[in-house]
Parts: C-alpha cells; sequence; structure tokens
C-alpha cells in the first residue's frame, strides 16, 4: 500500500498530471474460438489449486511497466526464472509496438511459464493519470456515446489488441483487472467519491464482457486482485466483489518490512472463502533500499491457499526486485520454492 500511494505520486509528478491523449488503435479482432484454449485454461486454474494445496509456492516478478519502464534483467540476472512473468502495460492508451514485449512473452510461456498482465489506465472521464479523483458520475461510464464511455472503449479495445496478439499464439493469460480497487487511490476506486458496489461490479462485468463476450478473448483469466485491509479507510477485501461468474483467480496487494500483518482484517481468510485459487499479485518491502531479505517470502508457506506470489519491480533508486534484494539465489534454490524449470507441462 505504501509503495503504491508512494509510485504513483512520483509519476504524476513525472508527468504533471496532464491529459493523457487517447487514440483509438484499429483493430481486426479473430473471432474464432479454440477449444484449446478452454482446456488450457481449465488446466492452468487446476495447477493453482494443486498449488495451493501444498508446501510450495510459484515465484514470480514483474518487469515493470509497458510505457517505458521495462527491465528484462529482473528475469535474465536471476540463476532460475521465475515462474510466473508479470507485467504492467503502464498509464496511457496502449497506442504501443508490443513486439519485443510479446516475444519474450512467448518465450517464457514455451518453457511452461505463466503470464499475468495489468494496466493503470488513465480516467475515461478527464483523460487525467490513473490517480486522478475528479468526480463524475459513474453511469457515463456505459452510456454509449458519451466522451467518457468512447474513451473507456477505446482504452479497453487498445488493451484487447494487445490480449489479441496473445490470443492468436495461444497464450493463456491472466489479467489483473482494475487492481487494488478497494484502496481508494485510483479513479475507479475513488475515496473522494467512492463508487457504489454494484456500480464497481458494473464497470467489472461491462470491461469483462467486452474483451471475452465482443472481443471473443478466450485466452484470458481473471484475477480480483485487493490491496490488503491494513484500516476502516480501506473498504474490505470483497466489498467490491464482482461475482464468481467475473472471477477466475483472486489476489491480494501487500508491501510491509514483514508478512506479520498480511491478514490484517482476515483480508486472506475472506479471500480464501471465494474457494478461487488465491494468489499474491504484489508482495514486497515497505522500504526499498535493497536490504529486504527475500527469504521472507518463505513465510507465505504458511498459507496453504497461495499459489503464487509475485515480487514488484526495481523502479530507479526503488529496490523491490528480487535481484534487487537480499538472498535471491537461497530462496530461487529453496526446495518449496517453484522457479519456471518446476512447473509442470500445463
Amino acid at each position: 500500500m505504501i509503495k503504491s500511494i508512494y509510485i504513483l505520486l512520483i509519476t504524476c509528478l513525472l508527468i504533471s498530471c496532464e491529459k493523457i491523449d487517447i487514440k483509438l488503435i484499429n483493430s481486426s479482432p479473430t473471432t474464432d474460438l479454440d477449444v484449446n484454449h478452454t482446456t488450457k485454461k481449465a488446466q492452468i486454474i487446476a495447477y493453482l489449486n494443486r498449488m495451493g494445496q501444498t508446501d510450495s509456492v510459484i515465484v514470480g516478478q514483474n518487469i515493470g511497466h509497458a510505457d517505458g519502464s521495462l527491465n528484462y534483467g529482473h528475469f535474465n540476472n536471476l540463476e532460475k526464472a521465475p515462474g510466473v512473468l508479470a507485467v504492467d502495460l503502464g498509464y496511457d492508451d496502449y497506442n504501443r509496438n508490443y513486439s519485443e514485449l510479446i516475444t519474450y512473452i512467448e518465450n517464457h510461456v514455451s518453457k511452461n511459464g505463466i503470464v499475468s498482465v495489468s494496466f493503470h489506465m488513465p480516467n475515461p472521464y478527464n483523460r487525467k493519470e490513473v490517480r486522478n479523483k475528479d468526480k463524475f458520475k459513474y453511469s457515463l461510464l456505459f452510456t454509449e456515446g458519451n466522451t467518457t464511455n468512447k474513451n473507456l472503449k477505446a482504452l479497453l479495445n487498445n488493451i484487447g489488441n494487445f490480449l489479441q496478439t496473445l490470443k492468436d499464439k495461444h497464450i493463456i493469460t491472466i489479467v489483473r483487472l482494475y487492481p487494488e480497487m478497494n484502496g481508494g487511490w485510483f479513479w475507479w476506486g475513488n475515496n473522494k467519491n467512492w463508487p457504489t458496489q454494484q456500480e464497481f461490479k458494473s464497470l467489472w462485468s461491462y470491461s469483462h464482457n467486452y474483451l471475452v463476450e465482443e472481443r471473443k478473448l478466450d485466452n484470458l483469466l481473471f484475477v480480483y486482485c485487493v490491496n490488503y485491509q491494513y484500516s476502516t479507510a480501506v473498504k474490505p477485501v470483497d466489498y467490491f466483489y464482482p461475482g464468481d461468474e467475473y472471477v477466475d483467480i483472486v489476489g491480494m496487494d501487500y508491501y510491509q518490512n514483514d508478512l506479520t500483518n498480511i491478514n490484517q482484517n482476515n483480508s486472506l481468510t475472506t479471500l480464501s472463502a471465494t474457494n478461487k485459487p488465491l494468489v499474491m499479485c504484489e508482495i514486497g518491502p515497505a522500504s526499498s533500499n535493497g536490504t529486504f531479505d527475500n527469504l521472507t517470502y518463505l513465510g507465505l508457506l504458511n498459507y496453504t491457499k497461495i499459489a503464487y506470489f509475485v515480487a514488484w519491480h526495481s523502479w530507479k533508486n526503488d529496490k523491490w526486485a528480487i535481484e534487487s534484494n537480499q538472498n535471491s539465489s537461497e530462496l530461487l534454490n529453496n526446495s518449496k520454492i517453484i522457479t519456471r524449470d518446476k512447473i509442470k507441462q500445463l
């Protein structure tokens, strides 16, 4: 949580909170559905469920934002590749050439790796960055023809184009939709103008249905990922849960120097009750000076339902990546840590 606020404050300063140009990228989606994608998704969910019942956990690493801060070294510099490759498309309108990233993802998946993609889209109401909290009516997001709706559809279209490329390569992708919605710091979970539960659920289902039903992206698994409830200023972790039919995996973000508070306000217990695979979408130290002991992550083994965890990427002088902190080799070589080479054929 502390990390999330800090990094977004810096991001806001860098881009001066100016309006972001949202351009609609032409798309030529393939509408054919592939039964093999359905089978593969079921295999991944089954594998994550099995992992959650063992005394092992899959290690993951985020490699940055695709709008300027990708760091492939977070994987390449480690003696063993993490099992989960996570990437965030960033803060802009996703009007980019992602060919290098897609090739990297393809190589990871060819070696039995798992991939997770997230994005911090700008506010469709005013085109300002993701942390903007200008008040607007949520209904504008779903009212066809108005500017807010057009901006949202353009953003989803451009994200869909990226995910379409992965579909064409038969890559099953875990999509982290509207992360940390209970925290209050992003426009989709604005603590100055909290959406109602139904309003957020409508945003989630609208976005889900666009990608799955309209774009026919049958290669996606959706993870509902909250921030742990560290105080009553944060909504309970299940407050915005959109429903089982829209969620395949549940997850949580947690930044502290130890795991003492990881189940604060029953955050993990509540998510576990959904009976979906449980993951740590982002995890890392509260301070990021490189002194964090990666072996701290072994404490996650005390929570047997956690299937994988993803360490955040390092950024400028802030060190969150596994390679940037202490005992990375000892972590990756621990018998209970599942690196990519240990993942069975999915």
